[in-house]
């Protein structure tokens, strides 16, 4: 019997045989941002965290599902980002991980162009689920995004919207204090294999519109996963864009847009990401993601080279 190719309740994914990573001790900062605060930590309280919901949207009902148990693949790549804006106000966002030690995200995530400023005193709590947090996340080594995003002088323009986060540390599993070998793969991919396609996103909300009935006051903005999905249509794509209707809001800013492959078995699952969800496009009257094309996958593999 085939196995439908869409996520799955359980399974992980592994690395890629041949992965390599340097010596913690041997991190190179050249051409990196180090952050002045970072880390894991508690999740934040809602007084301080600004509810951002414009450039991202619902498009006709709200077909948002929460994702139960973020400690499943492909869940438990996705990460929850609190940060501290450029402009002194508190953000949510999210990221995935594609390395041992490397998240991708938006490039506004990390870097305000019209400010010229970083972002700053970053917690990231992979497969943050409500006030539970599965894994363990070490403290922040450096930030950067695309260079094309950094010459910007405002965000007219949402090409190269893409970020890095480099973690000093592997991820690790909270209860057995082992590393998380899981990470979200990544290819550019034809229109042809992507036009009339299923993709997936999932990422931390900042708006509270479908929440289960077992959330209570506990809840706080960008603490819960929500997943997502649809097809892309014919006009949905460009060379550095990808565009789709699922139904996104702030703080999914950053969230994998991913193509998920069933293997025979769910060892051989796998997710490939094919976009970094960043920002709604009015005239298409879809939500959009920098497309993972030749020179977004280029920039990708330089950014896994630095930590792995």
């Amino acid at each position: 019997m085939t196995r439908e190719n869409r996520p799955p309740d359980e399974g992980r994914g592994p690395f890629s045989e041949g992965n390599t990573e340097p010596a913690n001790d041997d991190l190179p900062t050249q051409g990196f941002y180090p952050p002045d605060r970072a880390g894991g930590g508690d999740s934040p309280s809602r007084d301080w965290i600004e509810l951002v919901s414009e450039r991202r949207r619902i498009i006709g009902r709200d077909e948002r599902v929460v994702v139960s148990d973020t400690s499943r693949y492909p869940y438990c790549t996705v990460c929850a980002l609190h940060f501290l804006g450029a402009d002194g106000k508190r953000r949510v966002g999210t990221g995935t991980l594609i390395g041992r030690r490397t998240i991708l995200t938006a490039g506004h995530n990390v870097y305000v162009p019209e400010l010229r400023r970083f972002n700053s005193d970053f917690q990231v709590l992979v497969g943050l689920n409500f006030s539970a947090q599965p894994f363990t996340v070490s403290q922040i080594h450096a930030i950067d995004a695309d260079p094309a995003w950094k010459a910007r002088r405002d965000q007219l323009d949402r090409s190269h919207d893409l970020g890095v986060i480099l973690l000093q540390d592997q991820v690790a599993d909270l209860s057995t204090n082992q590393p998380l070998e899981a990470a979200m793969g990544f290819n550019n991919y034809s229109d042809a294999d992507l036009i009339n396609e299923r993709v997936d996103i999932a990422g931390y909300p900042a708006d509270a519109s479908q929440l289960p009935p077992n959330a209570g006051p506990e809840w706080q903005p960008g603490t819960s996963m929500w997943r997502s999905f649809s097809q892309v249509p014919a006009n949905g794509l460009d060379a550095s864009f990808l565009s789709y209707v699922a139904d996104t809001q702030g703080g999914q800013s950053g969230s994998p847009v991913f193509r998920y492959f069933r293997g025979a078995t769910a060892a051989d699952d796998r997710s490939i990401l094919v976009g970094v969800h960043t920002h709604y496009a009015p005239a298409l009257k879809m939500n959009r993601a920098t497309r993972i094309n030749p020179e977004v996958r280029a920039l990708l593999i330089q950014w896994l080279g630095v930590v792995g």
